[in-house]
C-alpha cells in the first residue's frame, strides 16, 4: 500500500477476480476512538478505507509509515475542503467518516463539499465547540449553567467582565475546561473566584465554565462510577440506542479510568439516561452517525455532561466483546448512507450480555515527574479475566496528571463473569501494579497513596469533587 497524491487519487483497486470492488469510505484520521487495526477488522468485507492524513499533525506524521503499510493513504497536507472533495469525488468515494474528535468539523466540510452524509458543519461546530453546545441544549432537562471565558496571558490582576459575569451566572463549586478538547485535559476544578483567577493566570484561549454536578452514587450502585455513556445512531428518521456502558470512579480531578458494558443502572434509570441522550441529540440536531453521550447520574435524574458526534474510545471494543453491536462497522455503514433499517440489524447483538466486557485505565499519581519503572505487568497479564494489558509508560517517560485521562498508566482489556467479579479484578490490578516515579520538586502533594481497599469495598464513592463532571 502507498500514499497517494492528490492528483493520483481516481483510480480503485480491483476487487478479487469474480467479485465486485467493495465501496469505498475515507476516513479522515487523528488520534481517537479507533486505530487502523480496529477499523480495518469493521470494514472487512463491507468497504475499502482510505485514511486521510494531514503530516502536521504530530501524531499523524508519527504513525504515517505504519498507515502506509497496513492501508491506502491520501495526502491531504495543506489541501483545502474543496481539493479534497474534489480527489474523493474522483475515487468514487461513497462515504466520509472520521473516529478523531479533532477532525471533525474539517470532515464536516469535506462531506459537505463532496455531497456526502455526515454531520453538517453547524452541527459539528455544536459537538467540538463545549459553550455552542451548552447553548443549545441549554433547553433539555439537566443541562448545566455555563459561561464562556477567554483566557489572556497578559490579564489584569483584577478578574476581568467576562470573568465575572461568568461566576455570577454560574456560581460555585464549578468546572473549568478548555472549549474544545477530549479526554478530560486542562480541566479544573474551581471552588470560588480566586480559585477561577488562578487557574486562568497565563492560560491563553478559549474555556467554559459550567456548574458542577454532583453525582449520586445510589444510581448506578456504590462503587461505581456515578455517570455513564449512551452510544446512539442517528438518521434523518430518528435515533436508536444502541448501547449504555457505565464508567470506573474518575481519579483526581476529572480522569477517566475506564469503562465497562452493560451499566449497572435499573430499568428506570437506563431509560431515563436513553431519554436525555436522545434529547440532547434532538437540540443539537444530529441527524447522522454513531455519538456518544455523557451523563452524570444525579439524584433529580441524568444530567448532561457533553456529546461527542464520534464513537466513544474504549467503547467499541468493549461492547463488542460480549457480543453488543459492532459500533465501528455500524458508522462506517452510516458512512456509506445504508437504510436505516439496514444499519440497525448490523447493529443488532445480544440484548442482554451473559458477561461484562471492560476496559480500565489505572490511573497514574496526581503527580508530575519521571518514570523510573513500572513494575507488575506479567502479574497482570496472569490475572483472571485480562485478556490484554498494554502499558503506556517507559522508563523515562514525563507523567503530567494535567492531560486528563492520557495520564494513565496502560490500558487492560477483558472480560468478567459480572460486576462483582470485576471489581474483584480491577483490585487486582491496581495491586499488582507498582510504579516507581522521580517526582519533581515542585509537585502536587496530592498522591493518592490510599491503603489497598478491601476488594467488596473497591470502588467506595469518590470524595467531593472527583466525581464531579469532566
Amino acid at each position: 500500500m502507498s500514499t497517494t497524491s492528490m492528483a493520483g487519487a481516481a483510480s480503485p483497486t480491483p476487487g478479487p477476480e469474480g467479485q465486485d470492488v467493495l465501496p469505498l469510505v475515507a476516513v479522515a484520521y487523528g488520534l481517537g476512538a479507533a486505530g487502523p487495526l480496529a477499523v480495518g477488522a469493521a470494514a472487512d468485507g463491507l468497504c475499502r478505507v482510505v485514511w486521510l492524513c494531514d503530516r502536521t499533525d504530530p501524531h499523524t506524521a508519527e504513525v504515517l509509515a505504519f498507515l502506509e503499510r497496513s492501508g491506502d493513504v491520501l495526502d491531504v497536507t495543506g489541501r483545502t475542503p474543496e481539493e479534497v472533495a474534489g480527489a474523493l469525488r474522483a475515487a468514487g468515494a461513497r462515504g466520509v467518516t472520521t473516529f478523531s474528535e479533532g477532525r471533525i468539523r474539517w470532515t464536516a466540510e469535506v462531506a459537505a463539499v463532496a455531497g456526502l452524509d455526515y454531520h453538517r458543519p453547524d452541527t459539528a461546530r455544536a459537538l467540538t465547540d463545549k459553550s455552542a453546545q451548552r447553548e443549545l441544549c441549554s433547553g433539555t432537562p439537566g443541562a448545566p449553567r455555563h459561561a464562556r471565558i477567554v483566557g489572556r496571558a497578559d490579564a489584569p490582576a483584577d478578574a476581568p467582565a467576562d470573568v465575572l459575569a461568568a461566576a455570577r451566572a454560574v456560581g460555585f463549586p464549578a468546572v473549568l475546561k478548555p472549549l474544545s478538547g477530549s479526554g478530560s485535559r486542562d480541566t479544573a476544578e474551581v471552588a470560588d473566584l480566586a480559585a477561577l483567577r488562578a487557574e486562568l493566570a497565563g492560560l491563553e484561549g478559549e474555556f467554559v465554565l459550567e456548574e458542577r454536578l454532583i453525582g449520586d452514587p445510589a444510581v448506578a450502585g456504590e462503587g461505581w462510577g456515578d455517570y455513564v455513556s449512551v452510544e446512539t445512531l442517528s438518521t434523518r428518521r430518528g435515533h436508536h440506542v444502541l448501547a449504555v456502558s457505565g464508567k470506573f470512579p474518575l481519579a483526581p480531578p476529572f480522569r477517566e479510568t475506564g469503562t465497562f458494558y452493560p451499566a449497572t443502572l435499573g430499568p428506570a434509570a437506563l431509560r431515563a439516561a436513553e431519554q436525555a441522550a436522545v434529547a440532547a441529540l434532538d437540540a443539537l440536531g444530529v441527524t447522522y452517525g454513531v455519538s456518544h453521550t455523557e451523563l452524570k447520574l444525579t439524584a433529580a435524574g441524568p444530567r448532561l455532561i457533553e456529546v461527542n458526534g464520534r464513537v466513544g474510545g474504549g467503547t467499541a471494543r468493549t461492547v463488542r466483546s460480549v457480543g453488543g453491536p459492532d459500533l465501528l462497522r455500524t458508522a462506517l455503514l452510516a458512512a456509506l448512507g445504508r437504510t436505516r433499517d439496514e444499519v440497525r440489524r448490523s447493529a443488532e447483538g445480544r440484548p442482554f450480555p451473559d458477561r461484562i466486557g471492560y476496559e480500565y485505565l489505572p490511573p497514574a499519581p496526581r503527580a508530575d515527574g519521571t518514570v523510573r519503572a513500572l513494575g507488575g505487568a506479567r502479574e497482570v497479564r496472569r490475572l483472571p479475566g485480562v485478556d490484554v494489558f498494554t502499558p503506556t509508560v517507559r522508563r523515562g517517560a514525563r507523567l503530567d496528571w494535567r492531560t486528563g485521562t492520557l495520564s494513565h498508566l496502560g490500558m487492560v482489556y477483558g472480560t468478567a463473569a459480572d460486576h462483582r467479579a470485576l471489581a474483584g479484578t480491577v483490585a487486582a490490578i491496581d495491586r499488582a501494579l507498582v510504579l516507581d516515579l522521580d517526582l519533581d520538586l515542585d509537585l502536587d502533594l496530592d498522591l493518592d497513596l490510599a491503603p489497598d481497599p478491601d476488594p467488596d469495598q473497591l470502588f467506595s464513592t469518590p470524595p467531593t469533587g472527583q466525581a464531579a463532571q469532566r
